[in-house]
Parts: structure tokens; C-alpha cells; sequence
């Protein structure tokens, strides 16, 4: 319960250049790490299930609570939905 008289503070995350910035950052380096965990060869959907299971790494719900299978059903998803029929 919050005392009275006291004022709540909230920050709003904007989409500025800043933010985007970073974002650009974040994904580049995704891709860096990526590029490091998977073998010389690999397939264009082998990088991006390294890419989305780096979301996963280090996340102890992943030892006993949540689906070993996440980031690959959230890959799968998301190509269905993205990926356009070879146009």
C-alpha cells in the first residue's frame, strides 16, 4: 500500500532513436553469438533456433518448470508465420 501523499513514479520506455539503437545492438550481437555456438555449417532456420534459444540459456525455469521444446515451438511459430512460400 502506497503512504499517503506520495507520488508514484513511472518511466515509460519511448521508440526513439536511442531505443532503437540499442535494439540494433542487441540483435547484432545475437547474431555474433549465435555464429559462435553453432557449427561451420548450419542452416538459415539451425541460426535462427540458436538465435531464439539464447533467450533460454542461463534461465533456471528451464530445468524443471517450463518446456525443454519452447524455443523450438516459438521458432516454428513464428516461420509460419514470417516466411513467405519462395516469392
Amino acid at each position: 500500500m502506497k503512504p499517503k501523499g506520495c507520488l508514484l513514479q513511472v518511466h515509460v520506455l519511448m521508440d526513439n532513436w536511442e531505443v532503437q539503437k540499442v535494439n540494433l545492438i542487441n540483435l547484432k550481437m545475437a547474431i555474433s553469438a549465435s555464429l559462435l555456438l553453432l557449427p561451420t555449417e548450419f542452416t538459415e532456420e539451425g541460426l535462427y533456433a540458436k538465435i531464439c534459444s539464447l533467450l533460454y540459456m542461463g534461465d533456471l525455469r528451464m530445468l524443471f518448470a517450463e518446456d525443454k521444446n519452447k524455443a523450438k515451438r516459438l521458432l516454428r511459430e513464428v516461420l509460419k508465420e514470417h516466411v513467405s512460400d519462395g516469392c
